[in-house]
């Protein structure tokens, strides 16, 4: 009986794909252009629901990256963006909202933005300039400086709520381009600053992405972020791995100033 079951089952699910309804009760209604009389033959719709609710599918990384189904997008535009639109002059660090109403762990609710529920995503923009690279034969390469009027993304990439393997957003984030090996060892390791699990050092490699790629001569990139973004550590880091070529401009809470830094702001006011 169960394998009976089981192989009628299969007929409903190709059937179900290829006359799309709103809605599984519709499949079997008796409105006109609405049911499908060869799902009604093959099965009742209690029996259907009841087994459908049984069912367990597990898909490879679904306990692991809550954006799974979408991951090989996201890291295909991330990277395609960095090498598209590299800044030449100002940038701006900030969060990007998908507006969202899927039950999903990466999902998080700020009663503050326009938008509650969404995906977070954290972005360089640039705007007016940017440089564009061409590779011939992976060998040669030639830089083309454009113009645009308006704002374009430069690095994009998910905030990591939700995801629960192991490994932090930055060492994701040099998994993904592969150029920050380095930075990881010496500015985030042992003994740093800033730690390697903090969203700080995610924005630190988002940022000196840029100089990775092309460094300008003059080392005129200015960096400009709200008060949430501005922190003394990050911006101490960000000058020293980019040899003075990027500079952070911006407002800092004073409840992200560290205990170092402090007394001395203290005594300045």
């Amino acid at each position: 009986m169960c394998v009976e079951v089981c192989y009628g089952r299969v007929p409903n699910i190709t059937l179900t794909q290829t006359n799309v309804q709103k809605q599984l009760k519709s499949y079997w209604s008796n409105s006109m252009f609405s049911d499908h009389p060869d799902i009604k033959r093959v099965m009742a719709r209690y029996r259907f629901l009841k087994i459908r609710a049984c069912l367990n599918l597990k898909v490879e990384g679904v306990a692991i990256d809550p954006l799974h189904s979408a991951r090989r997008l996201l890291d295909e535009v991330s990277k395609s963006f960095c090498k598209v639109a590299v800044p030449t002059g100002t940038s701006a660090l900030d969060e990007s909202s998908c507006r969202s109403k899927a039950r999903n762990r990466a999902i998080s609710y700020l009663p503050s933005k326009p938008d509650n529920f969404a995906l977070r995503f954290y972005c360089v923009v640039g705007k007016k300039y940017f440089t564009t690279i061409l590779y011939i034969e992976q060998t040669f390469y030639i830089f083309i400086f454009l113009g645009t009027d308006g704002p374009y993304v430069h690095s994009i990439f998910d905030n990591g709520r939700g995801y629960q393997a192991p490994i932090s957003n930055a060492e994701r984030y040099n998994h993904l381009h592969k150029i920050f090996g380095q930075i990881l060892k010496d500015k985030l390791g042992p003994g740093s600053t800033i730690e390697k699990s903090a969203a700080s050092a995610l924005w630190l490699l988002q940022l000196i992405h840029q100089t990775k790629i092309y460094r300008l001569p003059n080392s005129s990139r200015v960096l400009f972020c709200d008060n949430f973004y501005t922190r003394p550590e990050l911006c101490q880091n960000l000058l020293e791995v980019s040899d003075g070529d990027v500079k952070m401009t911006g407002t800092c809470k004073f409840s992200n100033i560290d205990a170092i830094n402090r007394p001395v702001i203290l005594d300045g006011i």
